[in-house]
């Protein structure tokens, strides 16, 4: 299992990660999506993570809607055995547009994260929750092509529980991000992020602590009925 004592004091890493992101929009209030990609990180442990979330949300009204879903993990690592997840999840979210320009949104979700270590299969869970405040400006309308079309800003905290003392995770986790999203047509975009993730207790600051610099590349591609859909203007990604 992935041990806090492999990372040096007060470390400072550097994460990257290629994700596709594709979408199916059905009739009127329900999307089927899937969250495919790869997470590389540059640390005392260096981690390459490979991942698969397909999900589904179900659109309450314009404004509210319901998630759920599965994730599937597989962590290899340099210096300790590998491990893989399945992470099972339900949220729900609220989205509000004050404008042609700006929106905000939220989103809670509750995860059960079982992790397996390799080779032993050794069984570990844990429950994790997470709550995401963000709030994009919108350059252009969404039909535009081959246009800036909207920048974002956003924070979010989760909080770990387990009655497992070995299993070796910190419960704090608190990321600001920085996200701007460019159109190549009606159906298909492109999403760059930049953010600061930080390990550990935010009211309770040691020399154990994990900064993190997270850069993601994100592909968009649609389909389906989206005009039909309430979802279309408030979409909340997973």
């Amino acid at each position: 299992m992935l041990s806090v004592s492999l990372y040096a004091q007060d470390e400072h890493v550097k994460e990257y990660v290629i994700e596709a992101y594709p979408r199916w929009y059905g009739n009127n209030n329900y999307t089927i999506q899937g969250n495919i990609g790869i997470n590389k990180t540059t640390d005392d442990i260096s981690r390459v993570r490979y991942y698969l979330k397909p999900s589904f949300t179900y659109g309450l009204n314009k404004n509210w809607a319901t998630h759920g879903g599965m994730g599937f993990y597989h962590s290899e690592y340099e210096v300790i055995e590998d491990s893989y997840e399945l992470r099972p999840f339900l949220g729900l979210s609220h989205f509000s547009q004050f404008n042609d320009k700006w929106v905000m949104s939220s989103y809670f979700r509750a995860e059960e994260r079982y992790i397996f270590s390799l080779p032993e299969k050794e069984k570990k869970e844990t429950l994790r929750l997470r709550l995401r405040l963000q709030t994009a400006y919108n350059f252009t309308p969404s039909s535009q092509k081959n246009n800036w079309h909207r920048a974002t800003l956003g924070i979010e905290g989760f909080k770990s529980y387990t009655n497992d003392t070995d299993i070796d995770i910190y419960s704090y986790e608190t990321r600001v991000i920085l996200g701007i999203e460019r159109n190549l047509n009606e159906k298909n975009k492109i999403r760059f992020e930049l953010a600061w993730k930080y390990l550990g207790n935010p009211t309770q600051v040691s020399g154990s602590d994990i900064n993190t610099v997270y850069f993601k590349i994100q592909y968009y591609p649609i389909w389906g009925k989206l005009l039909n859909n309430i979802l279309s203007q408030g979409e909340v990604n997973e």
